[in-house]
């Protein structure tokens, strides 16, 4: 499976989870996308709730530092490979924040 978009050197806007729903708001890098796009990646199927829980703490301490609420951390990439076992695994990298690698079952990308 290969994402829609590069996301290399776009900005992180904002993280969330709801339920087994892993949602991330990135504005597109204009260089590859003129002009700018804001989409919204949603991985469904995403069972490790205290992963995500914990990773999106760092992240919200990352954004007070910064004192705003969308604080606009570049995003170094996103890698998704193989199916295995019905699952992809993705590996979600941006500055200030541990690589996020984590299993899902769907990827929504939605402008």
């Amino acid at each position: 499976m290969e994402a829609e978009y590069v996301y290399h050197d776009a900005v992180l806007l904002k993280a969330a989870l709801a339920g087994s729903v892993f949602s991330l708001d990135v504005w597109l890098y204009p260089v590859y996308y003129p002009g700018g796009k804001e989409v919204r990646l949603e991985f469904e199927g995403c069972h490790d709730v205290s992963m995500f829980e914990h990773w999106l703490r760092q992240y919200a301490a990352v954004c007070a530092e910064d004192g705003d609420d969308e604080c606009g951390l570049r995003v170094e990439g996103l890698a998704i490979t193989g199916r295995e076992g019905g699952l992809f695994t993705a590996r979600f990298a941006c500055d200030y924040l541990p690589v996020l690698r984590f299993n899902f079952s769907v990827l929504r990308e939605a402008v």
